[in-house]
């Protein structure tokens, strides 16, 4: 399989001739394990590097402001900030083209999705032209969740997707300049299936260290808007998640995950250097529903404790990441909320059945 950077002898003929912007982190590799930064340093008129959340180099924390970040001679320009950015003036006086070469995870509330539909917004405004080297959607063609309300959308929460869209980032973008009107170009993918990830996984985030962590984060994100710990500063973030008080055992199960009794101290985000009570998740089948999973999980942890609540004032609430609808049936309403989940995804998956390239 093919990534659109694999294709370099496209990109190249592309931006030939033109000062070249680039949208790229550490996980922006070829199948040979290359960095684009790299190759576009060598190959082309690199003229400015642009970073989303985490840096290019991928070493700032979840919600860190990215600054001062240099790729060789070239100062990096952040497209992150507290509510999320385009692209500035001065950046683009700087360049003639924008290539945009990120791996996402299929997920609405990854802020990558976010950037990127700012990204495209300026780009229109600006009138440049932006290429996508498209990428593969690591969990596949399957969609499922409920569609984001335009009053709960955030930077966490860009636009009326699902929580899993089904799209690569080449797709997606298709899908937000329908209603943009950006100067887009997508280099394909070549013998991308629409299966899940295979292969050599590099991390996409810090938090994101491998595979079957992307699976579950797809739901146990939704952690992160609530008083339990989601694993952030353990070995197992998003596979590990507790607190002081679950002391209780939730006597929980669901096919395709399997959950082991354990204890932990967080380094860092909630209840640091603290004692923990909690529980190691493991994936059995990755053909079961994690998002189903993790609403499912959260119902029971409601029924067993009244402590787990949802504060107030984050940025990545619960009501952002799951909607504030929605996270009310999480607690008294399951059943309709997994309905609502189904009706939404077949909807979608008639929606963008116009924007799919493979």
């Amino acid at each position: 399989m093919k990534r659109g950077l694999d294709r370099i002898e496209t990109v190249l003929s592309l931006v030939k001739g033109k000062r070249v912007g680039l949208v790229a982190n550490a996980a922006s590799v070829d199948r040979f394990g290359r960095s684009s930064l790299e190759i576009f340093e060598k190959e082309t008129c690199l003229a400015a590097v642009f970073g989303l959340e985490h840096g290019i180099t991928m070493t700032f924390a979840a919600g860190e402001k990215v600054d001062g970040e240099q790729s060789g001679k070239l100062k990096v320009f952040s497209l992150y900030g507290g509510n999320g950015s385009g692209l500035s003036k001065e950046a683009r006086e700087l360049i003639d083209v924008l290539v945009f070469d990120i791996q996402d995870l299929g997920l609405r509330f990854y802020t990558y999705v976010s950037s990127l539909r700012l990204i495209l917004r300026s780009a229109a405004e600006m009138n440049l032209p932006v290429i996508i080297l498209d990428r593969p959607n690591p969990l596949g063609r399957s969609v499922y969740g409920t569609l984001l309300d335009e009053s709960d959308q955030s930077f966490v929460g860009i636009d009326n997707l699902p929580i899993r869209y089904g799209l690569t980032i080449g797709e997606l973008a298709l899908f937000f300049n329908a209603n943009i009107g950006a100067d887009l170009r997508v280099v394909p993918l070549d013998g991308w299936t629409g299966g899940l990830w295979q292969g050599r996984w590099v991390p996409t985030s810090p938090n994101i260290p491998t595979f079957e962590t992307a699976f579950v984060y797809s739901g146990m994100c939704f952690l992160e808007g609530t008083n339990l710990s989601e694993g952030r500063g353990t070995d197992a973030p998003f596979l590990t998640f507790g607190a002081p008080f679950m002391t209780r055992d939730l006597s929980f199960s669901f096919e395709g995950f399997e959950l082991e009794r354990t204890t932990f101290i967080p380094s860092s985000s909630k209840y640091q250097g603290e004692l923990c009570h909690g529980y190691r998740i493991r994936v059995t089948d990755y053909g079961a529903n994690p998002v189903e999973f993790s609403l499912r999980l959260m119902n029971r942890i409601f029924e067993e404790y009244d402590e787990m609540c949802f504060p107030e004032g984050k940025i990545a609430s619960i009501r952002h990441l799951l909607g504030s609808r929605e996270s009310e049936m999480v607690k008294n309403d399951l059943p309709a909320l997994l309905a609502k989940c189904d009706r939404d995804a077949l909807y979608f998956r008639t929606l963008m059945s116009r924007f799919i390239l493979y």
